[in-house]
């Protein structure tokens, strides 16, 4: 059974069940529905029956149903598209050219930045004069704002990793140097390292010549990282949403690495449900036919920021076709997502 099957509120149900209960951690969504089926929830008494997987269904007033062939670029309805900054036409470099000064570089020769939020107490120096909350891409804190435009290039791959902790302020530091003493690897593991361990299935980790230190486990489970605290403190090594997006703020055009846990699961979720809505209505179009605003929220209490994603909005014929070259020449080049 999969995301079509569900409403919006079962997913959070089945999220929430996940949350509090150590006995359906690392289960997929289909199985801790079936057990809160068998439990008797509310939500999930008729879960499974009626439409069967390929057949169109209508649940909760999400228009949700079978799964349909990718649709043409040139077959989506035109909107809109940001109006971009103009150069001048004499620097302007030609349609398919390389810009002055690029020539002769590939993929290989740049770094993708991440995109970040700029959370309360990051000591870092060059995000010294980033206000909390804003969102950034790490090579260019200068250019942090409220909100971003993004396209998702690469789809949503879901991880388990253990991530280093951020070292550029004096507390990760402190922190990735207990850690790393901890499990002595104080002197293998590099100062640019940030992913320690790493499972693309979220059963057992697997073995990277980027990681040359080895797993930590030869099971997830087995692993102390993977456990709760005893005052329902999250795992170390948790699960995650990573991939590769396009901002396109501005009409600007820029890769970046995502990496969405934590506090955003719920509301990827919720994205998620969304673009795969807006899919269906435009006839199986692609993830990166559409834009979403990003933006960040914090709740009275709150210490840290959560991210927000607004409706998709279909792009125009050209620009999707653009995006799903861009896509190929990445998925080309790429050994697995980014934890």
């Amino acid at each position: 059974m999969s995301i079509q099957n569900f409403t919006e509120a079962q997913l959070d149900a089945a999220l929430d069940a996940q949350e509090a209960r150590d006995d359906l951690k690392g289960k997929t969504s289909a199985q801790v529905a079936a057990t809160l089926k068998a439990e008797g929830h509310e939500l999930f008494t008729s879960w499974g029956e009626g439409a069967e997987p390929g057949e169109a269904a209508t649940a909760g007033g999400l228009n949700v149903g079978a799964p349909v062939a990718l649709g043409e670029a040139s077959k989506l309805l035109p909107v809109a598209a940001p109006t971009a900054a103009q150069l001048p036409d004499q620097v302007r470099a030609p349609a398919g050219a390389v810009a002055e000064g690029f020539e002769g570089l590939d993929a290989g020769d740049f770094a993708i930045p991440y995109f970040k939020i700029r959370q309360p107490g990051t000591e870092a120096d060059d995000l010294a004069d980033v206000a909390d909350g804003l969102i950034l891409l790490t090579n260019d804190p200068e250019g942090a704002a409220p909100a971003r435009r993004v396209v998702f290039l690469t789809g949503f791959a879901k991880v388990r990793a253990l991530m280093l902790p951020y070292a550029k302020n004096s507390k990760g530091r402190e922190e990735r140097a207990a850690m790393l003493d901890d499990l002595g690897l104080t002197d293998d593991v590099p100062d640019d390292a940030s992913v320690l361990c790493r499972s693309p299935d979220r059963v057992a980790p697997v073995e990277d010549e980027r990681r040359p230190w080895g797993v930590l486990a030869k099971a997830c489970g087995d692993c102390q990282h993977s456990k709760w605290g005893q005052r329902r403190q999250p795992p170390a090594c948790n699960e995650s949403y990573v991939g590769v997006l396009l901002d396109v703020t501005d009409g600007a055009e820029a890769p970046a690495r995502f990496r969405f846990g934590g506090s955003s699961i719920r509301p990827v979720r919720s994205l998620l449900t969304a673009l795969f809505s807006a899919s269906q209505r435009n006839g199986g179009a692609p993830m990166h036919a559409f834009a979403v605003e990003v933006t960040t929220a914090k709740g009275k209490g709150d210490v840290h920021y959560t991210i927000r994603f607004g409706r998709p909005q279909l792009l125009e014929p050209a620009d999707v076709e653009a995006y799903g070259g861009m896509r190929q020449a990445h998925l080309a080049g790429e050994q697995e997502p980014a934890a």
